[in-house]
């Protein structure tokens, strides 16, 4: 059944792309509005499937690591995890592909006439609220920011770190297509290399990176690269 509302959705977000493109300015405003909404319906179901085989592969780990420590052997369990590894990379491309959607179509809402205060009653907060939050005043000129920077739609629980069970499909799609450029494109994980370092130099001494091992598990790295082992959990 999910698969099929994913269909669906693709459909309809194809049919109000193509009405984009109309000469009529609040045609287009409008079908980019219809786009965005359906995007994010579109969002919830990947990041559900994506959020889902990732806890299913770290109770999977977390279970043959028990019957090892009890002296018991699963033959299958590297098949069975590499299947399910497979399984959440593909969710991860998808997730990815969809945030590079969102972001360009932010930039036609807006760019057709879209205002702050619209966006901010689309992610469901009030505008004061949100220029209370803002570092820079001009910061409220871009839907890019606001989205995928201060993470407008997210509902802080306190808990210092952004939790897969709020419903936020603009910062969960942000963080994810962040942790994939990371992981898979040489020159983000540079970028975010060098960016720690120069925000955080006293503490880069102890600091470890994250890579993707030809295990296919994410493994940590010190500062001298060597290989520190699995990070547990995943990402």
């Amino acid at each position: 059944m999910k698969k099929s509302n994913e269909n669906i959705l693709y459909g309809l977000l194809k049919s109000n792309f193509a009405q984009a493109g109309n000469a009529d300015v609040a045609v287009k405003k409008r079908s980019c509005l219809n786009a965005i909404v359906i995007c994010r319906m579109l969002a919830r179901l990947l990041l559900s499937d994506l959020f889902d085989i990732c806890e299913r592969i770290r109770a999977a780990r977390r279970s043959v690591e028990l019957a090892q420590n009890g002296g018991v052997v699963f033959l299958l369990a590297p098949a069975l995890l590499k299947r399910m590894r497979e399984e959440r990379d593909e969710a991860e491309r998808w997730v990815s592909h969809l945030a590079e959607i969102m972001f360009g179509l932010l930039k036609l809402w807006q760019k057709n006439g879209a205002t702050f205060e619209e966006f901010c009653n689309l992610c469901n907060r009030r505008p004061d609220d949100v220029r209370a939050e803002l570092l820079d005043p001009e910061d409220a000129a871009s839907f890019e920011k606001l989205a995928f920077v201060y993470n407008i739609d997210y509902r802080d629980t306190g808990s210092g770190f952004i939790e897969d069970d709020v419903d936020a499909p603009f910062t969960h799609l942000a963080k994810e297509r962040f942790l994939y450029q990371i992981q898979h494109k040489s020159e983000a994980r540079a970028a975010a290399h060098n960016a720690l370092q120069a925000v955080f130099p006293e503490i880069w001494g102890n600091a470890y990176t994250t890579a993707l091992g030809e295990d296919g598990e994410i493994h940590l790295f010190d500062k001298d690269g060597a290989d520190a082992g699995i990070l547990e959990g995943g990402m």
